[in-house]
């Protein structure tokens, strides 16, 4: 007993387009989202650039602003008393001479 099947390929190749259409429609679709998606990330990733860039400017500001104020802290530290038995040398000092023999300035 022989079973004959008979099928135009005229048909099959249709059933085959009809299939591939789908599968690049749905491709396109899957490309189409992730653009999408790529454009709304990239937004997102300019706007923490700038909240980064304010703050990094602010911090900038202020440590200088800090640096200004020890600075004058420090440049008025000998206004303060110092503790007994220690001898405190001006930053400015500028020590012109030769050394002597008990390491004293002439």
């Amino acid at each position: 007993m022989t079973v004959t099947i008979k099928q135009d390929l005229k048909d099959i190749l249709n059933k085959l387009e009809q299939k591939l259409d789908q599968k690049l429609d749905n491709l396109q679709k899957d490309v189409t989202d992730l653009k999408i998606g790529q454009t709304k990330l990239e937004g997102e990733l300019k706007a923490l650039d700038e909240k980064l860039s304010e703050k990094a400017d602010g911090l900038a500001k202020r440590v200088d602003i800090a640096f200004v104020f020890y600075r004058s802290i420090a440049d008025n530290f000998s206004i303060l008393t110092p503790p007994a038995g220690v001898k405190v040398i001006p930053r400015r000092a500028v020590f012109r001479g030769r050394r002597s023999s008990n390491s004293n300035f002439t």
